[in-house]
């Protein structure tokens, strides 16, 4: 009889841990980035009344 040997691979529980963490940073950065696209298109419509009368102050030119 011949002795074989089987080779069986274990699941890796540091890769699991590792995986698990990525995707939860994944996720938040996600998240923020959605937050974040959300309060630009907001802002995208309103110029801001205060930055368009610095720009035009005659105080400003030399600036």
């Amino acid at each position: 009889m011949h002795h074989v040997k089987i080779k069986t691979e274990r699941p890796d529980l540091e890769g699991t841990g590792a995986r698990s963490r990525l995707d939860a940073v994944l996720k938040g950065l996600v998240e923020k980035t959605e937050n974040e696209r959300e309060q630009n298109e907001g802002d995208t419509g309103k110029i801001s009344t205060d930055s368009l009368n610095k720009e035009l102050s005659p105080s400003s030119a030399g600036k």
